[in-house]
């Protein structure tokens, strides 16, 4: 290697050097909301977009933004209920199958015992 290239690797490794990359791992970004965003509010006042917005549920039937860090406990208890309603339905439909079960073994008992006396009537005959 010459003795000019030598001293530009030696120049650009030292100005690499004085770079601080340490703070890059350990800052964060500003979070950003487009709803909120004062130049986003003529693409958001287009109805098609409105309507999509409440379909989605991130606005409300005026169109307020609705914040979901504040909401956050009511979407859980409205969580927690779906679950309790899914699991309630669940036990529902298994106890009526259950209960059909029961009505078909009855009827098939009765159907058994009927066989057996008619059997019983052409034998006496």
């Amino acid at each position: 290697m010459s003795r000019r290239t030598r001293a530009r690797t030696q120049a650009a490794q030292a100005r690499e050097g004085g770079w601080d990359l340490s703070s890059c791992r350990t800052a964060t970004m500003p979070s950003y909301n487009a709803l909120y965003d004062p130049n986003m509010r003529h693409y958001f006042e287009n109805t098609t977009i409105q309507s999509h917005l409440y379909k989605t549920g991130q606005i409300d039937k005026s169109g307020r933004v609705i914040d979901l860090e504040r909401n956050k406990s009511k979407l859980n208890i409205i969580e927690r209920e779906f679950k309790e309603a899914e699991k309630t339905e669940y036990w529902r439909q298994k106890e009526e199958e259950e209960m059909r079960y029961r009505v078909q073994q009855k009827r098939h008992a009765a159907l058994d015992r009927a066989r057996a006396q008619e059997k019983l009537m052409k034998m006496k005959v």
